[in-house]
């Protein structure tokens, strides 16, 4: 497409106006870009008369008209399902996404506020600082440390303004509320949502694959949707803005109130940016959340509009975390990809992981896909002569289980003291395994409605750490602390026990 709008129906012409944290010659810095990009996507950077710096992003060869966009699509959606206003939702936010991964790519950029010529429309988007980019040269070397203190202004993630901060906390208050009104509405509405969806993208982007952690901080399991849960949670270990937070996948699916509950996630994620954090779980996924609920849920209460923009920020979430250089978290488990004999050590541990593009869909096999789908193998090694080792497909159809030896193995490869993950229900809320060298967590108490399992949330502080425990949530409750010390110094504590005085509820 041209500058003057005319339509082409298979080019995107983007124009944003940038502001330079230091001046740059302007044929330097274009060919360090288009040297980056592939050959069918050309970006140019110039200054007007006014001394004002542009960006033209052009994407070639991407299918821009409804029919085009539908043959694209026809395999994953049926006609049933598929409408025009779909088909430039998808089209538009996939668009959307490849801009923020080329303006990402230029740390220079200070602010950005964008402009679309497409199919003849100027459209502006409503991304503001959002396109801020780290300050270090490139994405592999960037890492996230937690802080103690409530300091979220480290320029290499985007930050909000005032009035955005405002709204944001607006969200949570009415979504706070909403358990007094019996959880029916969601107390957003549709466009609300998805202004979450487009603005927590970027902070997901502007932060690396692999985050790098500094306690303290608690780490919580599966949550599905149990939204009075997650309230009550927060209300036992302590709200986001004096705790810091690591959540480790499966937000969505199966529980009643998902909506409420990642919306609710979103608004302490762009809240606290750098206390926050969500890691991407295996119902964080386009075919997931079509089978398990999800999408049944957007659609009966808003629009698939609503669905395909949290997918669209599902496909941007980082995938696992270690945490003060000693313990990996991720939700599902390990993949042979760790453990090839090119890999080893922690640093190309780190850029292998940091390497997987985002945004992306989970692919059927491969590094990302076993980091969400993998289990260790839970078996009753007592009716075993020998103890299970090494790699098995798993039962789930999908990824592999591993064994105790290949824990081991990549535990002491790495320098690393504990792994961390969820993808199970435990019926205490956690389970060990392997020597307590594993960990599994499991935050969503009663799970279903059919399960009388507790909930957990690991507790980790710098030197030591303890596992909190909690039961599903009823009007009757009492407290028992029971210590329980451990052979490992840094695996010392207690257990926080609630138990209560009802059997669930079924």
């Amino acid at each position: 497409m041209s500058r003057n709008g005319n339509s082409v129906s298979h080019l995107a012409n983007y124009r944003t106006h940038v502001k330079y944290k230091q001046k740059c010659a302007e044929d330097g810095v274009s060919y360090a870009l288009r040297r980056k990009l592939p050959e069918r996507k050309r970006l140019h950077i110039y200054r007007d008369v006014n001394g004002h710096w542009f960006l033209h992003v052009h994407i070639k060869n991407m299918p821009a008209s409804n029919l085009q966009i539908k043959k694209l699509y026809k395999t994953f959606y049926t006609s049933s399902f598929i409408t025009i206003q779909d088909i430039r939702t998808l089209r538009n936010a996939r668009l959307d996404m490849r801009i923020y991964c080329e303006v990402r790519k230029i740390w220079t950029v200070l602010t950005a506020s964008l402009i679309r010529f497409f199919l003849g429309w100027l459209t502006k988007l409503d991304v503001g600082c959002w396109l801020s980019a780290p300050q270090c040269s490139g994405s592999d070397e960037c890492s996230v440390t937690v802080d103690s203190s409530n300091n979220n202004s480290v320029p290499s993630t985007p930050q909000l303004s005032n009035e955005e901060l405002n709204k944001i906390n607006t969200f949570i208050d009415r979504l706070w509320q909403t358990r007094e009104k019996g959880g029916k509405n969601s107390m957003l509405t549709e466009d609300e949502m998805i202004g979450l969806c487009h603005k927590a993208r970027p902070i997901f982007l502007a932060q690396p694959n692999l985050l790098d952690l500094q306690g303290p901080l608690k780490i919580c399991g599966d949550i599905h949707g149990q939204f009075s849960d997650l309230l009550h949670l927060f209300e036992l270990c302590g709200k986001p803005d004096k705790i810091n937070y690591l959540f480790l996948g499966d937000y969505v699916d199966r529980g009643r109130h998902s909506l409420e509950t990642i919306s609710l996630l979103l608004c302490y994620k762009l809240k606290y940016p750098l206390r926050f954090f969500l890691l991407r779980g295996n119902h964080e996924t386009q075919s997931v959340t079509r089978i398990y609920g999800f999408f049944d849920e957007c659609k009966r209460r808003f629009s698939a509009k609503l669905w395909r923009q949290f997918i669209d920020t599902f496909n941007c979430l980082p995938v696992c975390a270690i945490i003060e250089g000693q313990i990996f978290c991720c939700h599902g488990g390990l993949s042979p990809e760790m453990l090839t004999p090119e890999v080893t050590d922690l640093f190309e541990l780190r850029q292998k992981i940091k390497r997987i593009q985002r945004p992306c869909d989970v692919p059927e096999n491969g590094l990302l896909c076993d980091l969400l789908w993998s289990d260790p193998w839970y078996i009753d090694f007592s009716e075993k002569a020998v103890e299970p080792s090494g790699w098995e497909p798993s039962e789930r159809g999908v990824s592999f289980m591993f064994g105790p030896n290949v824990i081991d193995q990549f535990l002491e490869r790495f320098n690393l003291d504990l792994i961390v993950r969820a993808h199970q229900v435990v019926e205490d809320g956690y389970e060990f395994y392997a020597n307590r060298s594993l960990v599994t967590v499991f935050s969503a108490p009663n799970y279903c409605g059919e399960f009388d399992n507790a909930a957990a949330v690991f507790c980790l502080s710098r030197l030591t750490s303890n596992l909190e425990s909690l039961q599903p949530t009823h009007s009757n409750l009492i407290t028992d602390i029971d210590d329980y010390g451990h052979d490992e110094a840094d695996l010392e504590g207690s257990f926080q026990i609630i138990r209560s005085l009802s059997s669930p509820k079924k």
